[in-house]
């Protein structure tokens, strides 16, 4: 349900991304992609996919969850409390970016990528604000409210978040020294293996860049 969630998102967002001519370059291959992505730590992480049905390949990564352990003890304790012992609908965030190109091919590097944030919970957290910014050594990146995608489960609600963003935008966060973000109400710092996944991003779109040889 959730890849479903991400990919109408993204296809959403595919409309508006822009890629840049290139010149002298390999396209690469859903599988290229992938042999580049295994290269990778926390390789597990990036999906590569093509759709024949709807002949498009989605290329991402989904990192850690934002949510902190203290604040999902802290939700699973106000369960307790209440006389549930139902795991479900405690808070899960993570963090993804990707790209979107139509076919099996990339012929052209991305100039723009999609950010998006995978919420799960048992109340909306991005309702009534979804505004991104990302402070990246003291530079404000401002990214306004996302696209959203919002769906009621049985046990509590999810939202995909998804935002336009340039190829340096992301260069600048997965080079930023100190990283922190806020969406909506809630900020948070990045590890510097989380801003690496946004370089990673952009070296999939890149035809320079070549898969290694195994």
């Amino acid at each position: 349900m959730k890849k479903l969630l991400i990919t109408t998102l993204l296809s959403f967002c595919f409309s508006v991304l822009a890629f840049a001519q290139t010149e002298n370059m390999t396209p690469k291959t859903p599988e290229d992609l992938k042999q580049q992505a295994k290269t990778f730590k926390d390789r597990r992480k990036y999906e590569i996919r093509y759709d024949k049905f709807e002949d498009m390949t989605v290329a991402r990564f989904s990192g850690n969850n934002l949510v902190t352990s203290g604040e999902q003890f802290g939700a699973l304790l106000g369960k307790a409390m209440a006389g549930s012992s139902d795991p479900r609908g405690v808070p899960m965030l993570l963090l993804g970016a990707g790209f979107i190109f139509s076919g099996d091919t990339l012929k052209e590097s991305p100039k723009d990528y999609i950010i998006y944030f995978d919420y799960s919970g048992e109340s909306w957290a991005f309702i009534k604000s979804s505004k991104l910014i990302f402070l990246v050594d003291g530079e404000r990146i401002q990214f306004g409210d996302g696209e959203a995608d919002r769906t009621i489960k049985k046990q509590g609600v999810a939202e995909i978040i998804g935002f336009r963003a340039s190829k340096d935008d992301l260069l600048k966060i997965g080079n930023g020294k100190s990283v922190e973000l806020k969406i909506g109400s809630l900020a948070r710092k990045l590890k510097s293996e989380q801003a690496q996944m946004f370089l990673n991003i952009v070296k999939l779109g890149d035809l320079s860049e070549r898969p290694k040889a195994k």
